[in-house]
This record gives structure tokens, sequence and C-alpha cells, in this order.
């Protein structure tokens, strides 16, 4: 102890002070620490940090400079190795551990991130270094081999972002082990193709494709219990259950308490019919897909990127409930439990559809897919709605054309090398045709 307290009183105040306090906002978040408790971290007192810092806000925003600056000098070695796709998968390794908490200057960037957006001093700085992270990142795909090292850096950032939401409720480690998993997939994919993924627009026309139509406006009058549902969702997701009073909801609905009332008997249970409305509605729609296009997984598919793109982008009022409702559950007890159990079977619909494509890293591809549509969902680039939808639909569609061609290309060579047993001849060249294909399973 007495050592651990010499060591201390050789770090001058304001570094122990941006010490400990980069350690306990990565850990709690810039809300979720006091300054009593930083001050007691960094062996100092309130009146010290407010002489260096004025303010735990701008605390933060030191922190953050500290934790760019050291991060900004890792990435100018990374782009002078010799070596770029060990330099990539040095990448993929350090996001693991950002995604899986073990790494705390991560955990301060994604703390502060969470609520920059309305932080004047904070989001300038965190802007200005994600732009240049992706700019980097898009280089360093470049050199290790990729030829659409831009598309490559979209979905490994958005990928990170997806496995920081935790969807599917898994431990740190697991979190981890997702992304690697995940990442190393992706990137195998972009750095095996010769040339730049084709836009959408330059799709051949023989390849099946899907179709999502955005619901049209109802030409009738809603209910009163629906239009309490839909104000409910909107306003718990803009204020939580406890915020949202029940006489807003029923102004918002164009309705009064005793209808409400009448219909959901309390504000409580209004929140979890509202959360239980918009699931139905949501594998509703799942089921819609597969029966407008039974039996084509690729027309699957394809309507279920539309879909997301469409709701990412606000263009469909029928997912525009079910996000907010969402949203809202995502921050309330009452609809953590739900939320999971949807999303889960969410991820066991999409595998079995990308089953059908082919290839045997189907329930990979399917977890990427998700995954981004989550970081998408995040905007760390804060894109309007109209290009959010745009950007998920665009590296969606890259991620499943690569996919869909390579998977093309591993079967061949498995079909060469069955029928290989036949002669010699055929098997040498199944087996050196397999080994080719083995690189870029």
């Amino acid at each position: 102890m007495n050592v651990r307290k010499s060591a201390i009183s050789d770090v001058k105040p304001r570094e122990r002070i941006i010490a400990a306090a980069c350690e306990l906002f990565g850990r709690l978040g810039v809300k979720g620490v006091g300054v009593d408790e930083i001050a007691a971290a960094a062996d100092s007192n309130k009146m010290t940090l407010y002489r260096h810092f004025g303010s735990k806000e701008k605390l933060a925003v030191v922190c953050l400079q500290a934790v760019i600056e050291e991060i900004d000098g890792k990435w100018r070695a990374a782009e002078t190795r010799g070596e770029p796709a060990l330099a990539l998968d040095d990448w993929i390794g350090t996001m693991a551990g950002g995604c899986a908490g073990a790494d705390s200057r991560s955990e301060l960037i994604f703390a502060v991130f969470r609520q920059a957006r309305d932080d004047a001093a904070a989001r300038p700085l965190l802007d200005s270094f994600i732009a240049r992270h992706r700019k980097r990142l898009a280089g360093i795909c470049r050199k290790a081999g990729a030829a659409d090292g831009e598309a490559l850096a979209t979905a490994l950032a958005l990928l990170a972002y997806g496995v920081r939401a935790d969807p599917w409720g898994l431990d740190k480690r697991g979190r981890g082990a997702l992304f690697i998993t995940c990442a190393r997939f992706l990137t195998k994919l972009f750095t095996a193709s010769p040339a730049k993924v084709a836009p959408l627009a330059t799709r051949a026309r023989r390849e099946p494709q899907g179709k999502w139509e955005p619901a049209e406006a109802p030409g009738h009058v809603a209910r009163p219990r629906d239009r309490i549902l839909a104000a409910g969702c909107a306003l718990f997701h803009k204020h939580g259950i406890l915020a949202a009073s029940v006489d807003e909801i029923a102004a918002a609905a164009d309705s009064n308490k005793m209808t409400l009332y009448r219909h959901f008997g309390s504000k409580e249970n209004l929140a979890v019919q509202c959360f239980k409305a918009a699931l139905a509605e949501a594998e509703a729609i799942l089921k819609e897909i597969e029966a407008k296009y039974p039996g084509s997984a690729p027309c699957q598919l394809d309507a279920f990127i539309r879909l997301i793109a469409g709701a990412l982008a606000g263009a469909d009022k029928r997912t525009e409930m079910i996000g907010m409702a969402m949203q809202a559950m995502r921050n309330e007890t009452a609809g953590q439990a739900m939320m999971r159990d949807f999303e889960l079977a969410e991820r066991r619909w999409l595998a079995r559809v990308c089953r059908g494509l082919g290839g045997v890293r189907h329930e990979v591809l399917s977890d990427a897919l998700l995954l981004i549509m989550h970081g998408a969902d995040a905007n760390p680039w804060g894109l309007d709605r109209a290009r959010l939808g745009t950007q998920y639909s665009a590296t969606a569609d890259a991620i499943v054309r690569l996919f869909r061609s390579q998977s093309g290309r591993d079967d061949k060579a498995r079909d060469v090398a069955d029928r290989g047993v036949v002669s010699t001849k055929h098997m040498t060249r199944g087996a050196s045709r397999r080994s080719a294909a083995d690189v870029h399973k």
C-alpha cells in the first residue's frame, strides 16, 4: 500500500486525475461517475480537479483528447508497418477487446460517443476522430488486398458498433469472439474479390431480386386503441416509461385518459402492449417476406435488406412504429426480455434464409448482416436518415454478392474434388482447387 501511494505521489495531480477519470468514464460512463469519486481514485480532491479542468464535462473532453492522441499514434505506427494484413488483424484484435469491454480506452470512446451528440465540446473532437479512423482503416484495408477498401472499412466499423449493441445478450468473452469471427469473415470476402464490388444498380437483370414495399398510409381513421398504441410507442421512445405521462399520451393520440384506461388499465400495461404489438408486427413482416418469395432464399434476403434500409431511412410508417417501440424496449426492464427473445428469433430466421444461398458459413453471414444493421442504427457518422438507409443497403448488398460469388467457386471446387476419386488426374486437379478455395473460407 505504501509502495502504491509512493508511486502515485510521483505523478502530478493533473495526470492522476486524467488517468482515474479515463478508467472510470470508460467503465461507468460520464454521467455515471461523480467528481468526488474521480478525486478519490486520483488521491486528490474536488478543488484540485476544478482548478485544473473547471468541470467534469471539460475533464471528459480532455480524457477523450488524450485517448485519441494515443490511438492516433498507434495508427501512424500501423500505417508504416510492412505487413498490412497483420496490421489489419491487429486492429481486429484490438477492437475485439473493445467490444468485450476489456480495453478501457475503447470503453471511454464508446462512453463519450453515447452522449457526444448533444455535447458541443466533445462532438467535433469525436466526429473528427471517427472520420479519420475510418479513412485510415480504409487505407490499411486496401493495402491488405481489399479492392474496395472503403466498403470493407465501413462494414468493419459498423460491425464493431453492432457488437457493442449486444442484441443477443452475450457475455464479454462471447462479444469479443463474435467480433473476431465476423470481422475475419468479412476481411476474407473483400480481400478475395479481384475488383471493386459493383453497385446495386449494375446487378444482372437475371439475378432474382426481392422487394419490400413500404406500407401506404391508411385511408381510414385509426381506431382509438391503435392511436393510443402509436402515441405510446413514440413517447416511450422519446421520454421513457416513467417520464411519459398519461395526459401527454392521450393528447398525442387525440383521445383522453378515460379511453386509455378503459383499453389498457394503466400506463405500465400500455407499455407492455406497445412492446407486444410492435414485436407481433415485426414477426408478421418476416412471415410476409417468406410468403411472397416461397423457396427463394436470394429474394427473401434481398427483401429483408430492403426492409431494413427502408426502416433506417424512415421511409415506412409501419416499421417506424416498430423501431420506436424497440428502442424504448432496450431501455426499459419491462421490455428487454421480450426484445431479446425477438432478436434471437430474428437471428435464427435470417440464418435459415442465408442457408438457402449455399456455402458453409451462412450463419456467420447472417450474424454479420444483423450486427451491421445494429451498427448502422447507432449512426456513428451522423448521417441523415436517407443516407443511413443507403449506406446499409450498399454494405449489405456488397457482402451478400461477394458471399454468393465466392461460395459458388467453393462449391465448384468441392464438386471437382468429389468427382476426382474416379482418376488420379482428376484427384490432383480437385485437390489443388480445393486448396485454393480453402484460402477464402
